[in-house]
């Protein structure tokens, strides 16, 4: 039987074909590292929440309610008020105040959100926000950025920085120009927040507001005895990965 013959534009078309396996088996790579480094970044936050929040464990003390500001102005309204009145019989009786209460309560937060700020510049990573929150979700200290420093990372040259402004014009790059979360706005869509305040570790992934970063975070809950006093929440935006398509 005599051999089949294959003519010239179908082994052109097998070529191509050939050609085209190339970039999509690339891309297809590509895609499954930044799977896998996307999980790696997880975790490594999951760990340094958990690291901050063993800091904190069993010190509810650092953990102490911020005082209301329009409470403590409350206060004062009502202290003035009873003093023109002349039912200030709380200032005679040698017992503090409420004004007097409620200010040595501001200064007892004032004092425990500056020892977490210093057990957090202790763990924080330079591309990382690092805060902690009580069971009121109110924000107690807040550390770092989720900007990184681009003066710090190194220069290219060469080849590589050819191919990178190539990859630049053909790929969309990842910016450090984007809007960043009020601790507020990520609190109240916060599922990672409120699993940990219930006491089971929790991850997510959100957009930025404007929709040029993504962010992952983690949150881990601050143990008092059989009681959750607090949550640490540590995030970072994947854009160290996202870089990795035009290299």
């Amino acid at each position: 039987m005599a051999g089949l013959r294959v003519g010239l534009r179908a082994k052109l078309a097998l070529a191509g074909l050939a050609v085209l396996v190339v970039p999509l088996a690339g891309v297809l790579y590509v895609n499954e590292m930044e799977r896998l480094l996307l999980e790696g970044q997880t975790q490594a936050l999951l760990a340094t929440a958990r690291a901050v929040a063993t800091a904190l464990h069993e010190r509810p003390q650092l953990l102490t309610a911020v005082p209301e500001h329009d409470d403590l102005l409350r206060r004062e309204a009502e202290a003035e008020l009873r003093r023109l009145t002349g039912a200030a019989a709380d200032i005679t009786s040698g017992e503090p105040s409420p004004v007097a209460l409620a200010r040595e309560a501001a200064l007892k937060a004032q004092r425990a959100q500056e020892d977490i700020a210093a057990i957090l510049r202790g763990l924080q990573r330079t591309t990382s926000r690092i805060w902690v929150v009580n069971r009121r979700l109110q924000v107690l200290a807040l550390a770092g950025s989720l900007k990184r420093d681009l003066a710090a990372v190194p220069a290219v040259d060469g080849w590589r920085a050819g191919w990178q402004r190539v990859a630049r014009w053909l790929i969309q790059q990842p910016t450090e120009d984007f809007a960043v979360s009020l601790p507020d706005d990520v609190l109240a869509t916060g599922r990672d927040i409120s699993a940990a305040l219930q006491g089971t570790p929790g991850t997510r992934t959100r957009r930025t507001p404007d929709g040029r970063a993504l962010v992952v975070s983690a949150a881990h809950p601050i143990w008092s005895g059989d009681e959750v006093a607090g949550a640490v929440v540590v995030e970072e935006t994947t854009n160290p990965i996202a870089s990795l398509r035009s290299e």
